[in-house]
């Protein structure tokens, strides 16, 4: 009983649901709930005015919701209703002041599930002559036998991990286990540590007040998600949707190069007829770098010196780079104009503000 009135709201604490409008005595309730991390779990539920009621005059006619049911906002979605019932009164000797309120709470458990450990390759033993050369032929035997085929970007790297991982198995020893347990102590340490700085973190936070961040440190100490995920985005700017295209990574990540590097390395190569098919490629990334950047002039606000570079730039922004086969001429004459203004200078020295291809100088 708080006697007071909080009313409807739109904030974490209360929900639209409630009755009145907030009364003097309502404020501190709402305040107690916020600091408190608490949510008012009256207003959550949408019932008829009468089951909401929780208090009523000798008079039976004025009656209004000041009884209220408080709950952490981390348990909030396992009170599943509220319920008030005027058949149960339980107040004066008229029978009509408090009633009975009834709350239906469900524990929702989190299943702890158990985590397979990765296999991890003993590096140190690399550190030998003989069991490095073990390994780089047992690696060079399972490429040379499955790496290289007509398969995509993502199947062949998969294909590099595995032969690598299988060549590491046949040259790993007992060994492992004595450096594992030379390095349990330190990372015990290690443990500790991470730990003592979350919670001098959760301390500076709750005495700052800044219970956002002490909610989301409480978040990660029990092994919670973030609530919200990293945005990658292609080569083109669009966003990256699905877990499937987020795994294989963001555009321009280097798998496709390191591919074509292994297969010049340890494969037959390149024949000159596809060779000569990266031509259109090079163009194309020519085509890529310099639209990327006229793009990002504009949204970093840079100007160019020369203002005959405008009319190249939108010259430029024209051309579908993609289906590009052959340089124009004056296109060639454009890029140059762009790639001498200072404006794009600026823009080049910025370019950790945005994606940009390594190749692009």
């Amino acid at each position: 009983d708080w006697h007071a009135r909080t009313g409807p709201s739109d904030e974490h604490v209360l929900r639209k649901f409630g009755l009145d409008r907030r009364c003097e005595n309502g404020e501190p309730v709402v305040t107690f709930a916020d600091l408190n991390l608490l949510v008012v779990a009256n207003t959550r539920f949408q019932h008829p005015r009468k089951h909401l009621l929780t208090w009523y005059s000798n008079d039976v006619r004025t009656a209004h919701q000041i009884d209220y049911s408080l709950a952490r906002a981390r348990w909030a979605s396992s009170v599943e209703d509220r319920h008030s019932y005027r058949g149960a009164e339980a107040g004066n000797k008229n029978d009509k002041d408090h009633i009975l309120v009834r709350a239906r709470i469900k524990i929702h458990l989190t299943a702890h599930w158990k985590t397979r450990l990765l296999d991890k390759i003993n590096v140190a033993l690399l550190e030998r002559p003989e069991r490095r050369l073990s390994l780089m032929d047992a690696t060079a035997s399972n490429i040379a036998a499955t790496f290289f085929d007509d398969s995509t970007v993502d199947a062949q790297w998969s294909t590099l991990k595995s032969s690598i991982r299988s060549g590491a198995g046949a040259v790993s020893s007992p060994e492992f286990r004595i450096l594992r347990r030379q390095a349990i102590r330190p990372a015990k340490r290690d443990r500790k540590q991470y730990w003592k700085a979350i919670a001098d973190k959760m301390e500076t936070a709750t005495v700052a007040a800044h219970f956002g961040k002490l909610f989301r440190l409480i978040r990660v100490a029990a092994g919670k998600k973030q609530t919200s995920e990293p945005l990658l985005r292609s080569t083109t700017g669009q966003l990256i949707q699905g877990t499937d295209r987020k795994c294989k990574g963001t555009g321009e990540s280097g798998k496709s190069t390191f591919i074509k590097q292994m297969r010049i390395i340890h494969g037959a190569g390149y024949s000159d007829e596809e060779r000569r098919t990266f031509i259109k490629l090079v163009y194309q990334n020519i085509y890529m770098a310099m639209f990327t950047m006229i793009r990002a002039m504009e949204s970093l606000r840079i100007a160019y010196e020369n203002p005959a570079n405008q009319a190249h730039a939108e010259a430029i922004r024209e051309v579908d780079y993609e289906s590009v086969t052959t340089m124009d001429p004056q296109h060639v004459v454009a890029i140059k104009s762009l790639w001498e203004d200072p404006g794009i200078t600026e823009c080049y020295d910025r370019r950790r503000e945005y994606q940009l291809t390594d190749s692009a100088k």
